[in-house]
Protein backbone atom coordinates (compact mmCIF):
# COMPACT_ATOMS: atom_id res chain seq x y z
CA UNK A 1 0.00 0.00 0.00
CA UNK A 2 1.41 3.29 -0.87
CA UNK A 3 1.13 6.68 1.02
CA UNK A 4 -1.43 7.93 -0.21
CA UNK A 5 -5.34 8.27 1.70
CA UNK A 6 -7.41 5.38 0.19
CA UNK A 7 -10.80 5.60 -0.39
CA UNK A 8 -13.16 2.64 -1.59
CA UNK A 9 -14.21 2.24 -4.74
CA UNK A 10 -17.28 1.12 -4.44
CA UNK A 11 -19.45 1.53 -0.83
CA UNK A 12 -23.11 0.25 0.06
CA UNK A 13 -25.48 2.47 -1.02
CA UNK A 14 -27.54 2.54 2.38
CA UNK A 15 -24.39 4.40 3.95
CA UNK A 16 -23.47 6.48 1.18
CA UNK A 17 -26.22 8.21 -0.24
CA UNK A 18 -24.56 11.77 -1.41
CA UNK A 19 -20.62 12.15 -2.89
CA UNK A 20 -20.64 13.97 1.30
CA UNK A 21 -22.00 11.20 3.08
CA UNK A 22 -19.18 8.52 0.82
CA UNK A 23 -16.27 11.08 1.89
CA UNK A 24 -17.63 10.85 5.66
CA UNK A 25 -17.94 6.92 5.60
CA UNK A 26 -14.33 6.35 3.81
CA UNK A 27 -12.83 8.53 6.60
CA UNK A 28 -14.78 6.77 9.52
CA UNK A 29 -13.67 3.63 8.24
CA UNK A 30 -9.65 5.09 7.86
CA UNK A 31 -9.32 6.31 10.91
CA UNK A 32 -10.71 3.01 12.58
CA UNK A 33 -11.11 2.08 16.16
CA UNK A 34 -9.73 5.96 17.05
CA UNK A 35 -13.29 6.62 19.48
CA UNK A 36 -11.84 10.45 19.89
CA UNK A 37 -12.18 11.76 16.40
CA UNK A 38 -14.60 13.69 15.75
CA UNK A 39 -15.69 14.23 12.14
CA UNK A 40 -17.08 17.24 11.05
CA UNK A 41 -17.15 19.87 7.95
CA UNK A 42 -14.95 22.75 8.05
CA UNK A 43 -12.39 24.89 5.96
CA UNK A 44 -8.73 26.16 6.17
CA UNK A 45 -7.66 29.91 5.21
CA UNK A 46 -3.61 30.36 4.76
CA UNK A 47 -2.94 33.95 4.28
CA UNK A 48 0.45 35.19 3.05
CA UNK A 49 1.55 38.96 2.25
CA UNK A 50 3.06 38.98 -1.40
CA UNK A 51 6.23 40.37 -1.67
CA UNK A 52 9.22 39.75 -3.80
CA UNK A 53 10.70 36.24 -5.41
CA UNK A 54 9.20 33.30 -7.29
CA UNK A 55 7.33 31.12 -4.13
CA UNK A 56 4.85 31.48 -1.63
CA UNK A 57 4.55 29.66 1.09
CA UNK A 58 1.94 28.98 3.01
CA UNK A 59 2.54 27.32 7.17
CA UNK A 60 -0.80 24.83 8.03
CA UNK A 61 0.08 24.22 11.11
CA UNK A 62 -1.20 27.08 14.02
CA UNK A 63 2.39 26.47 15.92
CA UNK A 64 4.40 27.47 12.87
CA UNK A 65 5.47 31.22 13.06
CA UNK A 66 2.87 33.83 13.38
CA UNK A 67 -0.98 33.73 12.44
CA UNK A 68 -2.63 36.32 10.77
CA UNK A 69 -6.30 36.95 12.58
CA UNK A 70 -7.60 36.33 9.18
CA UNK A 71 -6.08 32.66 9.11
CA UNK A 72 -7.40 29.39 10.44
CA UNK A 73 -4.77 26.84 10.48
CA UNK A 74 -4.56 23.08 11.26
CA UNK A 75 -4.35 22.00 15.37
CA UNK A 76 -1.32 19.56 15.61
CA UNK A 77 -3.83 17.76 17.70
CA UNK A 78 -6.04 17.64 14.58
CA UNK A 79 -6.43 16.26 10.66
CA UNK A 80 -8.42 17.86 7.83
CA UNK A 81 -9.27 16.04 4.48
CA UNK A 82 -9.29 18.33 1.24
CA UNK A 83 -12.39 18.27 -1.08
CA UNK A 84 -12.50 21.33 -2.31
CA UNK A 85 -9.75 24.57 -2.65
CA UNK A 86 -9.71 27.72 -4.33
CA UNK A 87 -7.03 30.68 -4.30
CA UNK A 88 -7.68 34.59 -3.76
CA UNK A 89 -5.77 37.55 -3.66
CA UNK A 90 -6.72 40.66 -1.77
CA UNK A 91 -5.46 44.59 -1.37
CA UNK A 92 -5.76 44.36 2.57
CA UNK A 93 -5.77 48.32 3.44
CA UNK A 94 -3.72 48.48 7.10
CA UNK A 95 -6.23 50.71 8.74
CA UNK A 96 -8.87 47.82 8.08
CA UNK A 97 -9.37 44.75 9.96
CA UNK A 98 -7.52 41.93 8.67
CA UNK A 99 -9.93 39.71 6.14
CA UNK A 100 -11.85 42.68 5.40
CA UNK A 101 -10.59 43.24 1.81
CA UNK A 102 -12.60 42.01 -1.22
CA UNK A 103 -11.08 38.28 -2.29
CA UNK A 104 -10.03 38.37 -5.78
CA UNK A 105 -9.85 35.72 -8.50
CA UNK A 106 -7.82 37.83 -10.94
CA UNK A 107 -5.45 40.67 -10.82
CA UNK A 108 -8.21 43.12 -11.23
CA UNK A 109 -7.34 46.66 -12.54
CA UNK A 110 -9.25 48.36 -10.56
CA UNK A 111 -7.89 46.77 -7.00
CA UNK A 112 -4.38 46.56 -8.29
CA UNK A 113 -3.85 50.21 -9.77
CA UNK A 114 0.12 50.17 -9.14
CA UNK A 115 3.41 49.18 -10.15
CA UNK A 116 2.73 46.17 -8.18
CA UNK A 117 -0.52 44.98 -10.57
CA UNK A 118 2.15 43.11 -13.72
CA UNK A 119 3.68 40.71 -10.86
CA UNK A 120 -0.02 40.21 -9.31
CA UNK A 121 -1.14 39.39 -12.76
CA UNK A 122 1.74 37.30 -13.18
CA UNK A 123 1.14 35.41 -10.39
CA UNK A 124 -2.81 34.31 -11.07
CA UNK A 125 -2.21 33.86 -14.47
CA UNK A 126 0.58 31.59 -14.31
CA UNK A 127 1.24 30.65 -10.48
CA UNK A 128 1.23 26.68 -9.68
CA UNK A 129 -0.15 25.63 -6.14
CA UNK A 130 1.49 22.65 -4.89
CA UNK A 131 0.91 20.19 -1.68
CA UNK A 132 3.34 17.97 -0.36
CA UNK A 133 2.77 15.88 2.59
CA UNK A 134 5.86 14.01 4.79
CA UNK A 135 7.43 13.95 0.94
CA UNK A 136 4.13 12.55 -0.48
CA UNK A 137 3.28 15.02 -3.47
CA UNK A 138 -0.44 14.88 -3.70
CA UNK A 139 -0.72 18.33 -6.11
CA UNK A 140 1.94 18.70 -8.32
CA UNK A 141 0.64 21.58 -10.42
CA UNK A 142 -2.72 23.20 -9.93
CA UNK A 143 -2.61 26.24 -12.11
CA UNK A 144 -4.21 29.40 -10.47
CA UNK A 145 -6.36 30.13 -13.42
CA UNK A 146 -8.85 27.37 -13.03
CA UNK A 147 -10.26 29.37 -10.31
CA UNK A 148 -10.57 32.61 -11.89
CA UNK A 149 -14.05 33.78 -11.94
CA UNK A 150 -14.53 37.50 -13.86
CA UNK A 151 -18.00 37.99 -14.51
CA UNK A 152 -19.63 38.71 -18.10
CA UNK A 153 -20.11 42.38 -17.39
CA UNK A 154 -16.33 43.01 -17.01
CA UNK A 155 -15.18 41.51 -19.25
CA UNK A 156 -14.04 43.91 -21.78
CA UNK A 157 -13.99 46.64 -19.87
CA UNK A 158 -11.60 49.51 -18.92
CA UNK A 159 -12.27 48.65 -14.95
CA UNK A 160 -11.98 51.70 -12.97
CA UNK A 161 -12.55 52.40 -9.52
CA UNK A 162 -15.90 54.53 -10.01
CA UNK A 163 -17.52 51.76 -12.01
CA UNK A 164 -20.12 49.37 -10.93
CA UNK A 165 -18.96 46.19 -12.40
CA UNK A 166 -15.34 46.77 -10.37
CA UNK A 167 -15.54 44.73 -7.87
CA UNK A 168 -13.89 41.17 -8.37
CA UNK A 169 -17.42 38.45 -8.87
CA UNK A 170 -16.87 35.35 -7.50
CA UNK A 171 -18.96 32.43 -6.12
CA UNK A 172 -18.49 28.87 -4.30
CA UNK A 173 -19.94 27.24 -7.20
CA UNK A 174 -17.06 28.44 -9.68
CA UNK A 175 -14.19 29.59 -7.43
CA UNK A 176 -13.66 26.65 -5.75
CA UNK A 177 -12.84 23.97 -7.41
CA UNK A 178 -13.14 19.94 -6.55
CA UNK A 179 -10.57 17.98 -5.22
CA UNK A 180 -9.97 14.38 -6.72
CA UNK A 181 -8.91 12.27 -4.99
CA UNK A 182 -9.26 13.66 -0.97
CA UNK A 183 -6.22 14.28 0.18
CA UNK A 184 -5.14 14.39 4.19
CA UNK A 185 -3.46 17.48 5.78
CA UNK A 186 -2.26 15.95 9.30
CA UNK A 187 -1.37 17.87 12.40
CA UNK A 188 1.34 15.45 13.16
CA UNK A 189 2.89 15.61 9.50
CA UNK A 190 4.98 17.94 7.64
CA UNK A 191 2.70 20.09 5.74
CA UNK A 192 4.02 21.93 2.62
CA UNK A 193 1.70 24.25 0.54
CA UNK A 194 3.27 26.69 -1.86
CA UNK A 195 2.40 28.77 -4.92
CA UNK A 196 5.21 28.55 -7.32
CA UNK A 197 6.51 30.56 -10.56
CA UNK A 198 8.01 30.64 -12.82
CA UNK A 199 10.11 34.00 -12.55
CA UNK A 200 10.82 36.29 -9.47
CA UNK A 201 8.31 39.10 -9.17
CA UNK A 202 7.71 42.37 -6.56
CA UNK A 203 4.30 41.66 -5.74
CA UNK A 204 4.47 43.84 -2.49
CA UNK A 205 1.92 46.52 -1.90
CA UNK A 206 3.56 50.21 -3.33
CA UNK A 207 1.94 51.95 -0.41
CA UNK A 208 3.77 50.73 2.27
CA UNK A 209 0.73 50.75 4.93
CA UNK A 210 -0.82 48.56 2.50
CA UNK A 211 -0.73 44.77 1.93
CA UNK A 212 -0.96 42.35 -1.00
CA UNK A 213 -2.45 39.36 0.59
CA UNK A 214 -2.60 35.68 -0.92
CA UNK A 215 -4.95 33.32 0.28
CA UNK A 216 -5.27 29.58 -0.18
CA UNK A 217 -8.86 28.22 1.15
CA UNK A 218 -9.49 24.41 1.50
CA UNK A 219 -12.93 23.22 1.95
CA UNK A 220 -13.74 19.93 3.31
CA UNK A 221 -13.79 17.52 6.66
CA UNK A 222 -11.95 18.50 9.96
CA UNK A 223 -10.89 15.61 11.94
CA UNK A 224 -10.67 16.33 15.42
CA UNK A 225 -7.97 14.31 17.97
CA UNK A 226 -6.85 12.39 14.46
CA UNK A 227 -3.66 14.49 13.97
CA UNK A 228 -1.37 11.42 15.21
CA UNK A 229 -3.33 8.78 12.96
CA UNK A 230 -0.33 8.53 9.64
CA UNK A 231 -2.33 6.28 6.76
CA UNK A 232 0.94 4.97 6.08
CA UNK A 233 1.54 2.76 9.50
CA UNK A 234 -1.56 1.23 9.35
Amino acid sequence: MDKRTKFPARMPSVMATTEDRAVYTAIKAELGDNDKAIITPGYLRLDQVLGTGNRVEFPVLQNEGAQRSSELRLRISDAFYVTAMSVFVTKQVAAEPAGSGQPCTWANPAVFTGVDAPAVEAIMNSGRLRVEVDSVVYLQAVDLLRFRDVGTAQQGLNVLAANPYGASQWSTEKAFQGVTPVFRLNGGSSNVVTVLLGESVAAGAPVGTDENVLTVVFHGWLAQNAGAFNPANR
